[in-house]
């Protein structure tokens, strides 16, 4: 049986471990409300574009979007978002995992050159083979969703399936359902969904100065939009995950403490059981 001193120390540190993750827990709360708070507002101007977009393609007039050609999957790029930090469940496996299974699945389709743009230091960290290319990106991204930074990224990727570097890319992220819930999902970017996918609202739209120029500043609207929308969508997946995680461990750390103050009070109680024996068996002889 461990001794009085080793199982206070124990206690001790368990306490301190307790502290550690009630507090980050706290943290990750209030960063998990701010994101989501920015998720939501992103929403509507994302879906008026889409809508926007979604009209001026059932216009037979509109020349079709150098960004909306299917071309022979040959080279293909996934770009992937993760954390910067652990302690947040399987919230980085579930995305890895994913991203192998999006390589397979595109390798079988054609790809032989296959280009990995990583946003998040721990996918960076474990992402090691010499059968694709590896690009990281701002990492600061995954931290602080930010337009610009999420403009740059799909510029690049834009440039790149117009010149005919690449012909798909592919998004991966964890998508925020619920504070329990996070959904490891694959989208596609490039090229963009034809107006047959599209179901649209009735709406009413007066486009000025013409139809042509203002469906091509959409769809690159649209574009940098989505990069945005998943990097926030990302961030709130990320800090739900990590506030469940400290939540589950500062609850098994209470439940420890329990079971060795137990333990502990045990001890004691027999320590002093003995002692009161040696005392009762010395007067005797």
């Amino acid at each position: 049986m461990s001794s009085l001193k080793e199982i206070k120390g124990r206690i001790d540190s368990v306490n301190n471990t307790l502290k550690i993750t009630s507090a980050m827990r706290l943290i990750s709360s209030s960063k998990f409300h701010r994101a989501q708070i920015a998720l939501n507002n992103s929403k509507p101007y994302l879906e008026a574009l889409i809508e926007m977009f979604s009209d001026l393609q059932t216009d037979d007039a509109i020349p079709e979007s150098e960004y909306s050609k299917e071309r022979a999957l040959k080279k293909a790029a996934v770009v992937i978002v993760s954390s910067n930090a652990s302690l947040c469940g399987s919230f980085n496996i579930n995305v890895e995992k994913l991203l192998h299974e999006t390589i397979e699945r595109l390798r079988k389709n054609g790809a032989e050159n296959i280009t990995i743009y990583t946003i998040g230091k721990r996918i960076t960290s474990h992402l090691k083979s010499p059968s694709y290319t590896i690009v990281e990106c701002d990492h600061l991204l995954s931290e602080k969703p930010d337009y610009s930074g999420s403009k740059k990224i799909a510029v690049t990727l834009m440039k790149q399936f117009s010149s005919g570097e690449i012909d798909r890319v592919d998004l991966i992220y964890n998508h925020f359902k619920s504070m329990g819930t996070q959904i490891p999902t694959v989208e596609q970017f490039l090229p963009i969904i034809t107006k047959k996918e599209i179901t649209s609202k009735d709406a009413y739209y007066l486009y000025e100065p013409d139809k042509e120029n203002i469906a091509a500043d959409i769809i690159g609207k649209q574009l940098f939009a989505t990069i945005f929308r998943i990097l926030l969508d990302s961030s709130a997946a990320e800090h739900a995950a990590r506030s469940v995680a400290m939540q589950l461990a500062s609850d098994n750390a209470g439940k420890l403490i329990q079971e060795l103050t137990l333990q502990y009070n045990k001890s004691r109680q027999q320590a002093i059981t003995n002692e009161l024996l040696d005392i009762v068996g010395g007067s005797t002889r």
